[in-house]
């Protein structure tokens, strides 16, 4: 056998694998950064997302959501998560610096439905706007 037919060979049998362990490579990142649940705001270009990661690793019970502020537009992003009558709040205050507002310190029993909802509002106390709402399970 050629040495051009061996190589076409081995180039045959490797390309399976090499795909294969690709595929594994890329998903192993996303599964361990799992987004439960993703909202924007809903004005024109929206200025807030919030985002419901469910536990924050596989050792810790305890849930991962955040507010990010997408605008310099004086308004903050306000993402609630709600689950059972009682609800949370993160704040993202700081004019869209690309730094998300991160909470972590409350669990949910897992299987339960969450809710999670992005507003923009004007200070701490302000008036909710331009809100959107979803749902994902813990």
């Amino acid at each position: 056998m050629s040495s051009i037919a061996k190589r076409r060979i081995l180039t045959a049998l490797a390309l399976p694998l090499t795909a294969t362990a690709a595929v594994a490579i890329a998903a192993t990142p996303a599964a361990a950064a799992e987004i439960r649940a993703s909202v924007y705001t809903t004005d024109d270009n929206p200025g807030g997302m919030g985002n419901w990661n469910g536990d924050k690793s596989s050792s810790s019970s305890t849930e991962v959501w955040n507010a990010c502020d997408h605008q310099s537009d004086g308004l903050r992003a306000v993402t609630t998560l709600s689950y059972n009558g009682s609800s949370w709040e993160v704040h993202d205050a700081d004019g869209a610096n690309g730094v998300c507002k991160l909470r972590d310190d409350i669990n949910i029993p897992e299987g339960a439905t969450v809710s999670i909802k992005i507003c923009l509002q004007d200070g701490a106390n302000g008036t909710p706007r331009f809100c959107r709402s979803t749902s994902g399970k813990a």
